[in-house]
């Protein structure tokens, strides 16, 4: 037998390989992505929280701009239920940014902080998520206490 006549022999093996390979790959590529995006747009919700004593109109519109340009990746990271409150949060943060709460934005936004936080798949290198509700809780408490 030929080397040419192996190879073709060999083909269809290599194929079934690259085949199961690559989509664990793509699903492997795909969680990064989506945990990258809920990481994101945490970051942006926990800035927007810390900020919203002292925010101005353009630091808002770039936020929600932010985490606008993240809703696709984000749609395939939250169950629908997640996607539902995420989006009422972001009426609410709107909402409290034209009526000119800014106690009610941080604490819409520092609510959207831990939707995504409770949404980010945690693994053994992953910050566990009793450190992100310790963020979340310190941060609620600063959102409520601006209220006095």
């Amino acid at each position: 037998m030929t080397l040419l006549a192996h190879r073709v022999r060999a083909f269809p093996l290599a194929v079934l390989f690259i085949g199961a390979v690559f989509p664990a790959l793509a699903a492997s590529s795909t969680n990064h992505q989506s945990m990258d995006a809920l990481s994101q747009a945490s970051e942006i919700a926990e800035q927007m929280s810390e900020n919203a004593p002292s925010i101005d109109a353009a630091a808002i519109r770039k936020a929600m701009s932010d985490i606008k340009t993240l809703d696709t990746r984000l749609a395939k990271a939250l169950s629908q239920d997640r996607k539902k409150a995420l989006d009422a949060l972001e009426t609410g943060i709107h909402s409290a940014w034209t009526a000119g709460d800014r106690s009610a934005l941080g604490v819409q936004a520092i609510e959207t902080y831990r939707v995504l936080q409770e949404a980010m798949p945690r693994g053994p290198k992953a910050v566990p998520l009793q450190v992100a509700q310790l963020d979340y809780v310190g941060f609620k408490v600063n959102a409520l206490l601006s209220q006095w």
